[in-house]
């Protein structure tokens, strides 16, 4: 039959769940389900479109919240294997937040970044108490702001909601400090951009540090966007050129394995220092040295903080950074005295 409203009998197939599990679930009962299985319940009642006004009824002593997250799965990249350690990465994110907001007595649903319209109509379809975006799309946070309680996660823009970020500033410092105790001075730090404000953060304390410490500054390097590129720069084997790098895990790998590929002996002719702390930078070869944002501790603060504005809607807004953490591997050696590049 064409167009079919979808039922809870769909909703339950679409699950692997009985429909009376599902009715319970999306009914006002409170069902004494386990988090995974409401999660699934909920995912399969939006991906297939199903709508009641059961479903956007809420207990009143639980709050229903949203995570707005990365759509990262759909995405082509170089590598599958260190994207997939990215997709982990926000799955982590992910993960630490259904667990804190279910052990705070909130419910969670997720839905991955999609075309702004549809959204905004699933947030007004259920209704939700409060937002956690993860998103850079600024259009849409002022939108969501101005209809919800919201809390920015890992991303920083210029509207009115609270937000909880890694203190970008200090994941450079934290980098530049790792590799100049193993005297390295020739560092570039590759961002790839400068529309996003967290990256104009990190461009800024680069370009600060190396004025004020009075080290050589690759201003040209910051926004490369080509691994290509940058690996054919670094092949030039310049005298003038960087000893170290310091950027995004994933290119960070990436440009490690391309250059190992060509002859370079790594970390002596360069030392790496990647960012974000990926599953993939444990098993690479050499372990990537990386700049840890602390997921456990954002998501707790965006948790309090949502919880402290639900309850004070009124109070100043806040910026929330959280100081990163150096884990220590194989990609930093120390530099020989005199030498300015692998010759």
């Amino acid at each position: 039959m064409k167009n079919r409203k979808p039922t809870q009998n769909d909703v339950a197939k679409a699950a692997g769940v009985s429909q009376s599990l599902v009715s319970l679930v999306l009914g006002e009962s409170g069902a004494p389900v386990s988090k995974e299985t409401r999660m699934r319940i909920l995912d399969a009642a939006q991906r297939i479109g199903f709508t009641s006004k059961t479903r956007r009824k809420k207990s009143r002593d639980r709050k229903l919240l949203a995570y707005i997250r990365p759509a990262l799965e759909s995405e082509q990249h170089e590598n599958s294997n260190i994207h997939n350690s990215y997709i982990q990465f926000y799955n982590h994110i992910q993960n630490s937040l259904v667990e804190q907001t279910y052990a705070a007595g909130y419910e969670l649903i997720v839905r991955p970044y999609s075309q702004p319209a549809d959204l905004t109509h699933w947030l007004i379809e259920w209704g939700v108490d409060g937002v956690f975006l993860h998103s850079g799309d600024e259009s849409l946070a002022k939108w969501i702001a101005s209809r919800f309680t919201m809390i920015q996660i890992n991303r920083h823009l210029r509207v009115n909601a609270d937000s909880v970020v890694p203190d970008q500033e200090d994941i450079v410092l934290t980098a530049l400090n790792h590799l100049r105790q193993f005297g390295h001075e020739r560092i570039a730090l590759i961002s790839h951009a400068r529309a996003d404000f967290a990256t104009k953060l990190r461009n800024r304390a680069y370009l600060e540090y190396t004025r004020v410490n009075k080290l050589p500054c690759f201003e040209d390097w910051i926004a490369e966007n080509s691994i290509d590129k940058i690996v054919s720069m670094l092949q030039e084997r310049s005298p003038g050129g960087p000893t170290a790098l310091v950027l995004g895990d994933y290119s960070a790998l990436l440009i490690q394995d391309k250059l190992q590929q060509i002859g370079f002996s790594l970390p002596q002719d360069l030392s790496l220092v990647g960012i974000d702390n990926i599953s993939a930078s444990q098993f690479s070869s050499p372990r990537l040295t990386s700049v840890d944002i602390q997921i456990e501790e954002i998501t707790h603060a965006a948790l309090t903080q949502i919880t402290s504005r639900l309850e004070e809607p009124g109070s100043a807004f806040q910026k929330i950074e959280i100081r990163p953490k150096l884990f220590v591997r194989d990609s930093v050696a120390m530099k020989s005295p005199g030498k300015q590049h692998a010759s």
